[in-house]
């Protein structure tokens, strides 16, 4: 009976966490099969806790905890002793970690991401397992007597209430609870918040709640035990919704930007193409008038000075520079970086498909490209010869993938790190980049050949 009690409390309660969890974590960027790794590792962890820690704790203090948890007296119960309390404390905490340093593992989750997501699940199994308490105490209080875990009845309120809630915390919140550590703006307050949750799920519930019995003042401590898990699983929601909403306005108000200067330059090198365009033939008439107006001569006379064509060649650049790529946004943001890349030396010349990455939100559509140009001009700065410091980027739609290409010139001598480059102040670009590769499910190729670098980046839209 002792070990069989170990087995389920050592294997049950990481279930119930694993399972609430995956409930929360819908929007997680998870690895291939990494749902069922996360709930290998949780299972596994539980049990090697219950022939560990649950070992030291007395037989007769589990048992007793256990049925107090599933019988109907309303009598409180006995005090818990200090070691027992530690290592039930010591049991749940290192189970938390276990579920924190798994998400990062098999979600590829920040340590951020993951506290926040390991914090959700655990006050989601939290508020599930009170109400439970609470559903035996009402029926304790109704029939005289709560079932016990040899009864089908008590099964059924178990599997009732734990479907419901996990059923009912997936539609509301976790259909749309997203976690992004770039996007929060208060990661110590956030993580502050987490441990909070945490600690007062594990701590505040074994050294009130479980010493309460079940009378009315277990009832009134489950009670309020509940609504702080639910008001701190509100608070995390509408926090995330908050760095979300505060995230896509600062996009869309750089969105707005960026479409406005591609509109002020397409408008720009339009007048200033034709604007000089207009005074050299007005210039070639004057000059074929005043030497020969009566005969053919006109024609062979120059097109303008050097000077001129100069202007009309630089207006011209500046105006082929305009990325055209049939997505006004993408347009905005490709010549954006075009004349950042400009200024640093670098030419890109780019033929997108725009309509390829409206899988994207903008945010993520913005540091992808960002990464990749970034990565491929600080390849480009490389080679000793100006001449050569080009970019040319493709991308187009293949089937259910995007496929994005870049090269550039690159010195003979490029370090690589595995298969991004190692320059100067492009590892921030490479961690975005292969971040952004793994979300959205794709694979990155690079290689170096013939001094060019190849960037092959594949895509796979609905994958996120």
């Amino acid at each position: 009976m002792e070990g069989l009690l170990r087995l389920l409390i050592g294997l049950g309660f990481p279930l119930e966490l694993a399972a609430a969890t995956l409930a929360v974590t819908q929007h997680a960027s998870w690895r291939p099969h990494g749902r069922v790794a996360y709930l290998a590792v949780m299972a596994a962890t539980g049990l090697a806790l219950a022939l560990v820690i649950l070992s030291a704790i007395p037989a007769e203090s589990l048992l007793s905890r256990a049925a107090a948890a599933t019988s109907g007296s309303t009598e409180p119960e006995a005090d818990i002793d200090g070691t027992t309390l530690i290592l039930s404390m010591g049991y749940y905490g290192v189970q938390a970690l276990a579920s924190w340093a798994a998400l990062m593992a098999c979600a590829r989750a920040s340590k951020l991401e993951a506290l926040v997501l390991a914090a959700a699940g655990y006050g989601t199994q939290h508020v599930a397992s009170g109400l439970l308490q609470l559903a035996l105490l009402a029926v304790a209080a109704y029939a005289g007597g709560s079932p016990t875990r040899s009864q089908v009845s008590f099964w059924l309120c178990y599997a009732l209430v734990y479907t419901g809630v996990y059923l009912l915390l997936w539609w509301e919140v976790g259909r749309g609870f997203v976690v992004d550590s770039r996007k929060i703006h208060a990661s110590m307050g956030r993580t502050l918040l987490c441990a909070s949750l945490l600690v007062m799920c594990i701590a505040l519930n074994l050294a009130f709640a479980e010493r309460m019995g079940a009378g009315l003042p277990a009832l009134a401590c489950r009670i309020y035990d509940v609504l702080c898990t639910t008001l701190g699983l509100v608070l995390l929601v509408i926090l995330s919704r908050a760095d979300q909403l505060s995230s896509d306005l600062a996009t869309a108000r750089e969105q707005r930007d960026a479409q406005a200067r591609h509109h002020d330059l397409e408008a720009d090198g339009l007048r200033r193409v034709n604007r000089i365009f207009h005074d050299a033939l007005h210039r070639q008439a004057e000059r074929a008038l005043g030497e020969s107006p009566a005969t053919d001569e006109a024609s062979e006379a120059p097109l303008a000075r050097p000077a001129d064509a100069q202007k009309l060649s630089e207006a011209i650049a500046s105006y082929d520079s305009l990325v055209q790529s049939g997505d006004p946004a993408l347009d905005a943001l490709l010549t954006d970086k075009g004349a950042e890349l400009r200024s640093k030396g670098v030419t890109l010349t780019a033929m997108v498909d725009g309509a390829a990455f409206r899988f994207m939100g903008e945010h993520d559509a913005r540091e992808l490209w960002s990464a990749v140009l970034d990565c491929l001009a600080g390849v480009a700065a490389t080679t000793p010869d100006p001449e050569l410091r080009t970019v040319s980027v493709t991308a187009a739609r293949h089937g259910p993938t995007v496929a994005l290409d870049g090269q550039c010139f690159c010195a003979e001598d490029l370090p690589l790190a595995g298969e991004l480059p190692r320059t100067p102040g492009g590892a921030g670009a490479s961690v975005a980049l292969v971040r952004l590769v793994d979300r959205y499910g794709g694979r990155l190729h690079g290689a170096v050949a013939d001094g060019v670098y190849t960037l092959h980046v594949v895509l796979v839209p609905g994958a996120a």
